[in-house]
């Protein structure tokens, strides 16, 4: 009897199987003119692998098995297919040197097998910057303002260096560690990239590069970010890392398709921003003083408030500095990790697996914290979770989004928290924002304009009337008040300000204020009924800041609204409306500025009234006689709006106003259309059109298609030029 053994001959099948296409293989690599490799008898190095994720490797049929240097392995299965051929152009692009090697699917395989041993640590944290520490370190010490790194740029871009794009990169984050840039734009526009650095909260613009060299910058940032290289029509996130001066920086990225080109961001993670102690970061003494007690009780709960970017993560991370101790377990559920923080337990939601907030809070609870940060309270069920926790006698740290301190309470109540227990929990509600400092080495004191000394005045009087206490810092409401402006120099790169502080406010949550609570109060309530407590509000904070010459008028008034902290009985509009160099703030206040403009007689009157005398525009010296005849009320209205164009470009210069511009080109057309004289602007060329009115057109034009090409460079002076010439067109009637 003749017994099979299947196993044994599937096997022997199975082998001679394999022999017959790795030879079919070989012949056609020899076919091909290019090498073959067995992958199943070598080692795959996991540095070259990573170099491609596993998506797109499996996608694309191709994966880096080998890396000396610059020079890489490279197997395909086709060195013919479109998306093969894809990824090997970018990783010459890349300036790799390529080793092309034709393998089977079984060698693949293999292969992509290997991306399964590497850690999911390291998968999550993206790739690493191939830059050595000790470039980054010697960029860093090279740059001393925003010129050396534009040079530096502009010099790599023109050079025929074999690895053009890896200095690029080393150049492009060494300089940003080197200024404290917070975020790296990289944007196509029409004719060019654009590369642009957020220092101390602003973007500044650096240097303009061929769209040539962004489509490889682009393409290296994907690959580190684990991005797939192809997609260019959506939005994709990822992460990756590089080393200074030993740490471990996490840059986390984001990149949106655009009409040119992606828009890149790239978030800087530096773990150095968290060397900032409670005693650096600006808060008031009350405050501060309250706070040392309040992190240090066992239970309760802390929220911080304010928008993206006021800083709150980095408040709490302090916090957590503060209180750190072996003997304590801390917990953090965070979206994103942003920094690693030695000794705390820290978990990143993952939405797609169902981990939330909520359902993270949950988890964090079995295992038996003593103090946990929640990222974020968004929905009841995290705010019921965390207040929850509160009473069962844990420290809970979280932020909330509300405009201010006695904003978190009406918003915890909206989100279905009982009112009644409510102040068993919360102990404390903490607003911030950040404002830039201005430069110590080049601030410059001037004497204050009455409107200036007057509001500022007025917000210490009202302070101290409520018991808040200036005198710690040599503040009166009858003192000579000395205030600075910036100047700019060398060290502060010519802007005039330097690093950023924080203006904080907060609401204790006492008997006083717990009485309130139960009654589900309004933000009002809450505020008048924390008066006693002394501690400034984020206005205050601010007034107390700018007269100790840390910051100035402008930038304090650009963060927060300085009417907000004026008792009644003053006229809160014309005090912020003339102190403000950017903003007039009311129709009254623009009645005033235009009374004031070239060659124009202003009868008295509230433009909310029917009341609309002419004004006339004149053809200046071209000696045209006719004259079109416009209502004063509608052109004060047009100089208003470019005002608050003006205000908004000052503030947010990457707002494209292009459709505004073509509205009010519009607006201007149908006023003059309607006048009482010659039709401006028709379709026939002949009509003469005034000198002035022509200027206004060619201005709008012009920033019209400034704006097709350049939608997020800003243009106030454009706007103030515009503004000025329709001011310089009234005449006396």
């Amino acid at each position: 009897m003749v017994v099979f053994h299947d196993e044994e001959q599937n096997k022997k099948l199975a082998e001679i199987h394999k022999r017959q296409e790795e030879a079919a293989v070989k012949a056609a690599a020899d076919e091909y003119g290019i090498g073959y490799v067995d992958l199943s008898g070598i080692g795959i190095n996991t540095d070259a692998l990573l170099l491609i994720s596993e998506t797109i490797s499996r996608e694309s049929k191709i994966a880096c098995f080998g890396m000396v240097g610059k020079k890489l392995s490279v197997a395909v299965q086709s060195p013919t297919a479109e998306k093969t051929i894809e990824q090997i152009d970018i990783l010459e692009r890349l300036g790799y040197i390529i080793h092309l090697y034709l393998v089977s699917e079984r060698s693949l395989e293999k292969a992509w097998a290997r991306y399964a041993d590497v850690s999911g640590a390291l998968r999550t944290r993206g790739g690493l910057l191939d830059i050595t520490d000790e470039g980054l370190q010697e960029l860093a010490k090279q740059v001393h303002n925003n010129d050396d790194i534009k040079k530096m740029f502009l010099d790599m871009v023109q050079s025929k260096e074999t690895h053009k794009v890896s200095k690029l990169m080393e150049i492009i984050f060494g300089s940003a560690i080197g200024t404290k840039s917070s975020d790296v734009h990289i944007e196509a526009a029409e004719e060019f990239a654009r590369l642009r650095y957020r220092q101390d909260g602003v973007l500044q613009d650096i240097v303009e590069f061929p769209l040539e060299m962004y489509k490889s910058i682009n393409s290296r940032i994907k690959l580190l970010s684990e991005m797939k290289l192809t997609s260019t029509a959506t939005a994709q996130d990822g992460r990756f890392t590089m080393m200074y001066k030993g740490t471990e920086i996490e840059i986390r990225t984001s990149l949106i398709p655009g009409p040119y080109g992606e828009s890149i961001v790239m978030r800087i993670l530096n773990p150095e921003g968290l060397t900032v102690e409670l005693e650096q970061m600006g808060i008031q003494k009350k405050l501060f003083d309250v706070l040392q007690i309040e992190i240090e009780k066992p239970n309760g709960m802390l929220l911080t408030t304010g928008p993206t970017g006021s800083g709150k993560t980095t408040t709490l991370y302090s916090f957590l500095k503060r209180i750190y101790t072996p003997e304590i377990k801390i917990l953090t559920i965070e979206d994103p990790i942003e920094y690693h923080l030695p000794g705390v337990t820290q978990t990143q939601v993952d939405h797609e697996k169902g981990y939330d907030f909520s359902s993270g809070l949950r988890a964090a609870l079995r295992q038996d914290p003593d103090v946990i940060m929640v990222g974020e309270i968004r929905d009841k069920e995290t705010a019921s979770t965390a207040i929850n926790a509160s009473l069962t006698g844990h420290l809970v740290l979280s932020t909330l989004h509300t405009n201010n301190a006695a904003g978190a309470i009406p918003r915890l109540i909206e989100l279905g928290v009982n009112p009644k227990i409510l102040p068993d929990a919360l102990t404390v509600a903490m607003a911030q924002r950040l404002i830039r400092r201005l430069c110590k080495n080049c601030k410059a004191e001037y004497t204050p304009t009455s409107h200036e000394e007057k509001l500022l005045r007025a917000i210490v009087k009202n302070g101290e009337q409520t018991g808040k206490d200036f005198t710690y810092m040599n503040i009166t409401s009858t003192s000579d008040f000395k205030i600075y402006k910036p100047v700019g120099c060398e060290v502060c790169d010519h802007i005039g300000y330097k690093g950023r502080i924080g203006l904080y406010e907060a609401i204790l949550v006492d008997d006083k204020v717990a009485e309130i609570i139960a009654n589900n109060p309004t933000e009002r309530d809450i505020k008048h009924g924390s008066l006693h407590q002394g501690i400034f509000t984020m206005v205050e904070d601010g007034v107390s800041k700018i007269l100790s010459g840390i910051t100035t008028i402008e930038e304090v008034q650009s963060t927060v609204d300085m009417a907000e902290d004026l008792p009644e009985g003053w006229n809160k509009d014309e005090l912020v409306a003339e102190t403000s160099h950017a903003e007039i703030s009311t129709d009254s206040d623009i009645e005033k500025e235009l009374i004031h403009t070239h060659d124009m007689e202003f009868r008295p009157a509230k433009l909310d009234e029917d009341y609309s005398p002419d004004i006339r525009i004149h053809s200046g010296d071209s000696g045209h006689s006719s004259q079109n005849v416009l209502p004063i009320k509608e052109l004060i209205m047009l100089v208003d709006y470019l005002k608050t164009l003006e205000h908004q470009q000052e503030k947010n210069p990457e707002i494209g106003i292009k459709q505004k511009m073509t509205e009010l080109k519009n607006t201007i057309i149908d006023l003059l259309v309607r006048s009482d004289t010659e039709t401006w602007l028709s379709m026939d060329p002949s009509i003469v059109v005034h000198d002035e009115v022509t200027k206004i057109v060619e201005q709008l034009d012009a920033l019209e298609r400034h704006q097709s090409r350049r939608p997020n460079v800003g243009v106030a002076s454009q706007l103030r030029d515009i503004r000025n010439t329709i001011e310089n067109l009234v005449t006396k009637e």
